[in-house]
């Protein structure tokens, strides 16, 4: 068990340091990480420096899991957007966050309102980069 888990856990309360993390708390955590080896009690430890470094570096890859086959069964696409991006933007994380979804309707609102974080358009076949919302400037060219 890694003492900076155990640290965290213990700091948020957490029943266990292997409790599934919900985005403010990953957050918090590389947050807490680099506080942990920089002026915390992992200071000491070996490569401390190194993993506060690595952690003020920290590149968030968030990937939106909507099915549009299945509106009923989550959240509609502007309201994904506005809670994720509003975690993104209240952490002062956008420079370090990308927004990436197989579900283009996710992506095109992340751009039109928070055009500071990243997008990433992801395509299981060539076919869906002719789908109706895609932004021209993404369109394939002949």
């Amino acid at each position: 068990m890694s003492p900076v888990a155990s640290a965290f856990a213990t700091a948020h309360h957490l029943p266990s340091p292997f409790v599934h993390p919900r985005l403010q708390e990953l957050f918090d955590f590389v947050a807490f990480y680099e506080r942990y080896y920089s002026r915390g009690a992992g200071r000491t430890a070996p490569a401390a420096k190194q993993r506060a470094a690595n952690a003020g570096r920290v590149r968030f890859n968030l990937e939106t899991k909507i099915e549009a086959q299945h509106p009923d069964e989550t959240v509609s696409p502007a309201k994904f957007v506005e809670v994720l991006a509003g975690a993104i933007v209240r952490n002062h994380l956008e420079s370090r966050c990308d927004i990436q979804s197989f579900d283009f309707r996710t992506l095109v609102l992340a751009q039109e309102k928070y055009p500071s974080i990243r997008t990433v358009y992801l395509v299981g076949s060539p076919a869906q980069l002719l789908v109706e919302n895609l932004p021209p400037e993404l369109r394939p060219t002949k």
